[in-house]
């Protein structure tokens, strides 16, 4: 998950009742919004917020609603560190360089995406994966030559079976869905609990 969105729900869960969490994912995302002058979504901010353990987290933005799903056996992730480091307020993140349309229709077509990677088999999430990384290099151009040789790269490594960018583009943490632990180094990825705050005296 984004850094700064992190610092922002931890502030908000400072700040105010953090028994409504999406109250907080909110509240993160203002102050995301207004002191460090990121103009992001709510993605971040709700993953943080809501997960069960062992569980994705599927959310719905038009009613503002969190539903768990049950991660297939199957389905192993980890994640490859791409080594660049961006600043999303110097990226076209925010600007006009990427037409209204084209940010719709990606948004279209990842709703798309992830509506039937509820229903498929490991090896078809592979090439949805990879459809949805072709997306966000083509369509919303979130992506560099360099993440793309290195996603490329990924995408053919024996046990494989899809990549793409995470976040919000331009460098940072590549996801990787593979068919055993052993087809990349690192640790496999495990679903937390969601964030809370702990008091010591």
């Amino acid at each position: 998950m984004s850094s700064s969105a992190a610092l922002c729900v931890a502030v908000a869960m400072c700040s105010q009742n953090h028994d409504n969490m999406m109250a907080v994912s909110l509240e993160a995302q203002r102050i995301e919004h207004e002191i460090l002058g990121s103009d992001c979504g709510l993605l971040d901010q709700i993953a943080i917020t809501h997960p069960t353990s062992g569980q994705a987290a599927l959310i719905d933005f038009d009613g503002m609603s969190v539903t768990d799903f049950k991660i297939p056996p199957d389905w192993l992730f980890k994640l490859v560190d791409s080594g660049i480091r961006r600043n999303l307020g110097e990226t076209n993140y925010n600007s006009t360089e990427v037409c209204p349309e084209m940010r719709e229709m990606h948004a279209l077509l990842e709703s798309d995406r992830v509506r039937e990677s509820l229903h498929c088999d490991v090896n078809r999430l592979g090439k949805i994966l990879n459809q949805s990384h072709a997306s966000i290099r083509d369509n919303i151009r979130a992506s560099t030559p360099a993440i793309d040789s290195l996603v490329s790269e990924i995408q053919d490594t024996p046990g494989v079976l899809g990549a793409r960018l995470m976040g919000g583009g331009h460098g940072g943490m590549i996801l990787a869905l593979i068919e055993n632990e052993n087809a990349l180094p690192g640790e496999l990825l495990v679903p937390s609990e969601s964030a809370f705050i702990e008091e010591s005296v």
